[in-house]
C-alpha cells in the first residue's frame, strides 16, 4: 500500500523532474516529498542520532521533523 506522500510525490514527478527546474531543487523537492531530509527526527530513527537529541534546535520544545520545519 502506497502512503500518501508517495501518492503526492507520484502525482507531482513531471513538475519535479522538469528540464527547466534546477537539479538541486528538484533534488530537495524529491527528499522533502520522501521525508528523505535530515532533520532530527529522521537522524534518529537512523541511528545516527541519540533518542535525547530529539527536540528542535531552533528552541522549540517540539521534535524536528519535517511538518514543524516547513509548516511550523
Amino acid at each position: 500500500m502506497m502512503s500518501s506522500v508517495n501518492i503526492v510525490a507520484a502525482d507531482h514527478s513531471n513538475a519535479i523532474w522538469n528540464n527547466e527546474v534546477p537539479l538541486n531543487v528538484s533534488l530537495f523537492a524529491w527528499r522533502l516529498l520522501r521525508n528523505r531530509l535530515p532533520t532530527t527526527n529522521n537522524l534518529i530513527r537512523r541511528h545516527i542520532l541519540h533518542h535525547n537529541a530529539q527536540l528542535c534546535v531552533g528552541g522549540y520544545d517540539v521534535m524536528e521533523d519535517i511538518d514543524h520545519l516547513f509548516l511550523s
